[in-house]
């Protein structure tokens, strides 16, 4: 089943990347490279038969666990590559760009399932978000960062997708809006 990889797409094996209008400038060749790195990680790392197996059982859980799982399987090559984790982290800047979500100015602007995005993003693949992304942390709701140490749970089992899978399913999703 195809899967969106903000920006890229993935169906089967194939992939779909974004186009860019300047490949010259340094920012936005990090960003198409991170488009493909989180493609291709989602290829090597993401097993669909255990995924559909422990889907949660409601759409704002679903929601959760496809971030969790694509956060999953990037952080499996952030892991091992610091050159990954570097195009990953500008791909979700270039996300927020293209989303306005940069340009925030209130939590309203910065939409719930994105909060949970970058901060497990920040959990689990870069400890040291730029200071592009760190200006939207004060836009995350509490409901959200609540949930931080839950992430730090999860580290433990990045490469064990069954594992983690059903340790995300521990998530309070009872504070999901």
């Amino acid at each position: 089943f195809p899967v969106t990889i903000l920006p890229s797409t993935v169906a089967g094996t194939r992939v779909k990347l974004p186009s860019f209008d300047n490949l010259k400038e340094s920012t936005t060749r990090a960003e198409i490279r991170g488009a493909a790195d989180a493609a291709a990680l989602w290829l090597r790392h993401h097993n669909t038969k255990i995924y559909t197996q422990n889907l949660p059982p409601n759409n704002e859980a679903l929601e959760l666990y496809k971030v969790l799982e694509q956060t999953r399987c990037q952080a499996c090559g952030a892991k091992e590559m610091s050159g990954v984790r570097h195009n990953l982290t500008a791909n979700l800047i270039a996300q927020a760009r293209q989303s306005r979500f940069l340009s925030a100015q209130s939590a309203t602007d910065f939409p719930t399932i994105e909060q949970f995005r970058l901060i497990a993003h920040e959990t689990l693949i870069d400890h040291n978000l730029p200071t592009a992304l760190q200006k939207l942390k004060p836009y995350i709701s509490q409901d959200i960062t609540n949930l931080i140490p839950q992430l730090q749970s999860l580290r433990d089992a990045i490469e064990d997708q069954k594992a983690f899978a059903q340790k995300s399913l521990d998530l309070s999703y009872r504070d999901w809006e």
